[in-house]
């Protein structure tokens, strides 16, 4: 249910995302207000945060992040 649940999403932004933006479902976001790197389901960053090495990005770059919360462990989501 996971995966068809980000692919619907995932085909309804992209139909809205502006250029330069680009999907990515691994990219670990990094900000000073959290303690640690945020993984989400589903993210949109500039293509040119993506074209570096590594698979770390400013979470203020992003667009919007998603994460598909499942009831049955929200508190790991």
């Amino acid at each position: 249910m996971h995966q068809r649940n980000l692919f619907h999403l995932r085909r309804q932004f992209d139909a809205h995302r502006p250029d330069g933006f680009m999907p990515t479902e691994n990219t670990d976001l990094e900000s000073p207000h959290a303690a640690k790197l945020r993984n989400p389901d589903l993210t949109y960053l500039p293509e040119a945060v993506m074209e570096g090495e590594g698979n770390t990005a400013p979470a203020d770059l992003a667009l919007i992040a998603v994460e598909i919360v499942s009831s049955s462990n929200p508190e790991n989501d």
